[in-house]
């Protein structure tokens, strides 16, 4: 089995004192589905430079990972008749803007409060990621 592994950043906006989600529809054999901005990683470099450098080619936002939150998801899919397992580590972040600007590789991108971001996104695994940002967001702000 092959093995991947990727990061990404839970983006938020706080807005008139209530937080703001960042969800990208992902453009992946016509499905569109909803997720986080996450990427692979390049050689040489560590799970929070890919987290950053892929959120800012995903949406053109500049997001400093958070200190104190990162959360682990793993799954399995097949491609080209490979399996392949797949790690995400995702760390939580803040923008300073909602002015996205998504990649030709993304459909779309939405600002959802958190109950609306929960509905949307299309993975159960995703789900647990905001859930637990989530959290973290309203114990420390």
């Amino acid at each position: 089995m092959k093995k991947e592994t990727s990061a990404g950043i839970v983006v938020f906006f706080k807005e008139n004192s209530k937080f703001q989600y960042l969800l990208i529809q992902y453009n992946k054999k016509n499905e569109g589905y909803w997720g986080l901005p996450k990427g692979h990683i390049e050689k040489g470099e560590t799970l929070i430079e890919t987290a950053i450098r892929e959120t800012k080619e995903e949406t053109g936002l500049n997001v400093k990972p958070m200190d104190g939150f990162m959360k682990t998801i793993e799954y399995t899919f097949k491609q080209n008749n490979d399996l392949i397992k797949k790690t995400v580590y995702f760390y939580v972040g803040e923008s300073d803007t909602k002015e996205v600007k998504i990649s030709h590789e993304h459909l779309d991108f939405v600002w959802l409060s958190y109950s609306d971001a929960i509905k949307k996104l299309t993975y159960d695994k995703d789900r647990d990621v905001l859930i637990k940002a989530n959290l973290f967001l309203t114990t420390i702000k």
